[in-house]
This record gives structure tokens, sequence and C-alpha cells, in this order.
């Protein structure tokens, strides 16, 4: 439309300069004219130039008032982010005595951090927000003192973007193949052999006798390698798969108050190379705990989330220096393919890898019309050293769709597996809506 409208100008134009060719004009008149047309003409290119440049899914400029002062970032990097990081901070810069306001809920920070000093992995990682405004209502990091020679020199464990992110990355492969609207989640594909294996004779599709048809849905609750290796290389392709992971945020900055490192997406070089990096089944593709989270809020709010924030507001000597205001949006997919991504990780938490870990959650009669769902992963992981469990997903309060939640559990284990990501996922999702069904909300466990 708006194309025709310039094409139909610029025919105006051209009829006006030859009937000023023929008529006799003053010559004041004509450079008037040609001032006027001159600036009319440059806007339209203008308009043309940012028609152009619109931003992608996934590309949401920043539009952040200001961020939070560098010495207030400084400060909470060097805290620990346990069950003693709560929201009120207090600090000394220079001469000021600056009140920090965080958006943390203490009770949930605390839970979340007991649980990972219970199960003692080697490390631990969880993140809890928002995903309508982004505030971050959890921050936790754990490192096992009695395992250190297994970890990588990072103090904050939450922040660290080398964990491989596994299965998670189904979650990018069948929103990208349900956006381009190659899949349903019920079409059907032959799976042959291991479910949790990735041969190259898997990867055929074939009609064999001993072929199962299994659906996306399926595949995606049981987290079966060989099919979406399949959907990966024979149906998305490697080109579609590359920008899927890019409007996913792979290899790119994410907006926060802290600095984050970027999670890494390496493009494949062949065929075999883009069925491993469809499923996850490979170690170069790596993901931060605040990454992952971005991920299952976006499911969860429609395919758009809110930026995350922690800084809420910074006082000096009770003057207002600092007050959180708009910021970043990332839409990573469609309202409509949110919502079938939405219905299969629903699938995880009901039946698929996570099920035993929410059981318990379920059955709860208060729960039971909450929408709950999700997406675990494994995979043995270099630095650091061990296997790394991976749990990120959502919980929607029917009621009051803007108090819903989405949240990432990471858990890495040596010789002994101590505790399921998944399983401290469902008990953070308790502690945070039973604190409010109880008069006294530090009786929660």
């Amino acid at each position: 439309m708006l194309l025709d409208r310039i094409i139909a100008l610029k025919a105006k134009f051209l009829t006006i300069l030859e009937n000023l060719k023929s008529r006799p004009f003053p010559r004041k008149g004509r450079i008037r004219i040609a001032i006027t047309f001159s600036l009319l003409f440059v806007l339209i290119l203008l308009c043309v130039h940012r028609k152009k440049e619109a931003p992608e899914a996934g590309k949401t400029p920043a539009v952040r008032i200001e961020p939070a002062p560098k010495s207030v970032a400084n400060y909470l990097v060097t805290r620990p982010f346990d069950s003693t990081f709560k929201a009120a901070q207090t600090f000394v810069d220079k001469n000021d005595t600056l009140q920090v306001k965080l958006t943390l809920d203490d009770i949930l920070q605390k839970r979340i951090y007991l649980l990972m000093t219970r199960y003692k992995p080697r490390c631990g990682a969880a993140i809890v927000i928002k995903p309508m405004t982004g505030e971050v209502l959890a921050a936790v990091s754990y490192r096992n003192d009695k395992e250190t020679e297994s970890l990588p020199q990072c103090n904050n464990m939450l922040f660290w973007n080398e964990y491989p992110a596994a299965s998670l990355f189904k979650i990018v492969t069948a929103t990208g193949a349900m956006e381009y609207g190659l899949v349903n989640p019920d079409d059907e594909l032959n799976v042959t052999g291991s479910y949790y294996t990735l041969y190259k004779s898997q990867l055929k599709d074939r009609a064999v006798p001993w072929a199962r048809r299994i659906s996306i849905r399926q595949a995606f609750s049981k987290s079966i390698n060989p099919l979406f290796g399949i959907v990966g290389q024979r149906i998305l392709g490697a080109e579609r798969l590359n920008k899927t992971a890019e409007r996913f945020l792979f290899n790119q900055a994410i907006h926060f108050d802290l600095p984050v490192l970027c999670s890494h997406y390496v493009p494949p070089q062949d065929d075999y190379e883009t069925a491993e990096r469809a499923c996850g089944f490979n170690k170069s593709t790596t993901i931060s705990p605040l990454h992952a989270v971005l991920i299952s809020g976006a499911i969860a709010a429609d395919g758009t989330i809110k930026g995350p924030y922690l800084v809420e507001s910074v006082k000096n000597r009770d003057k207002t220096v600092y007050q959180h205001g708009a910021d970043t949006a990332y839409t990573l997919a469609s309202k409509e393919t949110a919502l079938l991504t939405r219905t299969i990780m629903g699938d995880v938490v009901r039946e698929g890898t996570a099920r035993k870990s929410f059981n318990d959650l379920r059955r709860l009669k208060d729960y039971q019309r909450f929408k709950l769902g999700g997406k675990t992963g494994s995979l043995d992981s270099v630095n650091p050293r061990g296997r790394c469990d991976w749990f990120t997903g959502f919980a929607i309060d029917p009621d009051n769709p803007q108090n819903s939640i989405a949240l990432a559990v990471v858990t890495v284990h040596g010789a002994f597996w101590t505790v399921h990501s998944s399983y401290i996922a469902a008990e953070a999702i308790r502690c945070y809506y039973d604190k409010n069904r109880v008069k006294d909300p530090a009786k929660v466990q």
C-alpha cells in the first residue's frame, strides 16, 4: 500500500513539473515550489527507509528509559545470590548511602536456595520471573564447596552461559517448524532405534516394519531425539533453523541490570549437524538460565515477554535517584504459535519427562486449574564437569494471568544424581502461590 502511494505521488510530481515547464511562472514562485517538492521527496525516502529496516521478531529494540546506576550493578555482582540475597539492599557508595529495592520475593528466594543446599548438586542456578512485567522474583546461584575442582572460575552460576542447552532447544525447533506452517503438534513421523540416540540411520523417516509412528506432541513430551532430528534436517532445514535460533536470542545480548553473556549457537555445516542442532544432541549449543527463562516466559506470554529487570528503585537519603521505567520486549513467536507450543509443553508435566516431579503438585486441588508446562533437558557438561539437568517452564493462573510466572532451573551432578531440576521447579511454583494462602508466609516450607 505504501509503495502504491509513493508511485502515485511520483507520477503526480512529474505531471506538475511538466505543467510548470509549459507555463510562465514568477522566479520566486518557482523556487518556493521546488523547495516544497524537494522536502516532500526527502520525506518519502525517509519513510521507505524506515519501512525497510523495521525490526523482526526477537529483535525489538530497547526502549529502556535509563539503566540502573553502575555503582548498584557493581555492588550486586559482588553479592552471593543465596538465601541472604533480599529485596532490600543498603550499601555505601563513596559518601552516599544507597537504599536499593529489588524485585525479589524473599520467601521464594530462600526456599529455592534451601532446596539446593539440601540436595547438594555440584552446582546449580534458578531464576523466576513474571513474564508480563519482567520482574525477577528469585535469582539463585549455588556452588558446592566440596566440588570446586569440577566447577568453572565463575562465582555466580546464574549468569554462566556455557551450560549445554540440550533438549531445551527442542522448544526452538518445534516453535520454528510450527511458525513456518510446516508441522502441527499431532503430525506423525516414523522413528526407529532408541529415543535418546541420534544415528544417521535414524534420520530417514522410513516406513519399515520396526518403525514406530510418533506425533510431534509425543516426541516433545518424551524428548525423542531422532524425530526432532528429522524435523530439523528434512522439514525445517538449516537456513530456517538458523533464523529461528536468532529469533530466540541465541548469539545476542540480553538487556539486564547486570552483565549477561550471550548464549551460543553454531550454524550447522552439514545435514547431520542440522539434526544435532535441532534436537539439542550436541555440546556446542549453550545457554544461560536467564536466557532459558525468557524462552519459556515468552511462550507463556503469547509469544512476547518483557525484558527482565532486578532493580526496582534506588534512593539516596530518601531521595529517589533511579526508578525502573519502560524496558525491552522480546517477541519470539506469534500468539497462535505460542499457544500451540504451550499445549505441548503442558504434556511434558502431565505425561512426559517431568511427570513424576509434578505429580504431587498436580494432585492438589488448588493447582488443578493452573496451566503448567515446561521442558526438561540433560546432557554431559564439560565445564562445569558432570551431568547437566535442565527444566524451564511456566505456571499460568487463569484467574489472574498477570500473576503468572516463568522459571528456569539447572543443576549439575557427579557420579550420584541427587535431585531433578524439575522437582525444584515444582516446589518453587508451590512456594510462590502457597504463601498467598497462609496467614504467616514465614511458615511456608
